[in-house]
């Protein structure tokens, strides 16, 4: 209950640290979706993280689920990575997909989402797993464009882009399919697909 009631202080005004960027490996990106799906542990982490279910937990009189969950406040205004494994029980690959198209609809926000085909929930987070250099290289890349300002972050400028990624799993090497989707008013066309 004091994660909620810091949520009720917080929840007024945002925050006034702006990240450039986010990761989220095997990511709850919608707290809501992964209470009524009774995702992971017994099947009761989102009530567990939340202190109880999206109706019986409130922050001046909002479901504290809608305070917290990122798919409640897209856009994020920053860009987002996004990994998870095709063979992740706790938070299943379709969970983080629906989050990408609730990004891409919102609008403004860059997202990358890496899939690795085989993986589970905890190789991800492993640094020596074999998933790791692929990893690194494409938070390197999602930091060095948020600092040059090519983060695709919602501005009049840059609308969303989307870049779905999957990578042979377990050497993490090979590249079997790269899509990249760019939208914006004021920028080149599209960006081809490209290897990592």
């Amino acid at each position: 209950q004091e994660a909620v009631k810091l949520l009720g202080e917080a929840a007024p005004r945002r925050c006034r640290v702006k990240p450039l960027a986010v990761v989220g490996q095997a990511p709850v990106a919608d707290l809501e979706k992964a209470f009524r799906q009774s995702l992971s542990d017994d099947g009761d982490a989102a009530a567990q993280l939340m202190g109880g279910s999206p109706e019986s937990v409130l922050v001046d009189g909002r479901s504290a689920y809608e305070v917290a969950s990122p798919a409640a406040l897209l856009p994020l205004g920053c860009a987002q990575l996004l990994v998870s494994g095709t063979d992740d029980t706790d938070v299943p690959i379709a969970l983080t997909r629906e989050y990408v198209e609730d990004v891409r609809r919102a609008g403004g926000d860059a997202v990358t989402l890496l899939e690795f085909p085989g993986a589970g929930h905890y190789e991800l987070i492993t640094p020596m797993d074999p998933t790791w250099p692929t990893q690194r290289a494409a938070i390197e890349r999602l930091l060095d464009d948020a600092a040059s300002g090519d983060g695709g972050v919602g501005t009049a400028s840059a609308v969303a882009v989307t870049t779905t990624t999957i990578v042979t799993h377990p050497d993490g090497a090979k590249v079997s399919n790269v899509t990249r989707t760019s939208k914006s008013s004021n920028r080149n066309a599209p960006t081809p697909a490209t290897k990592m």
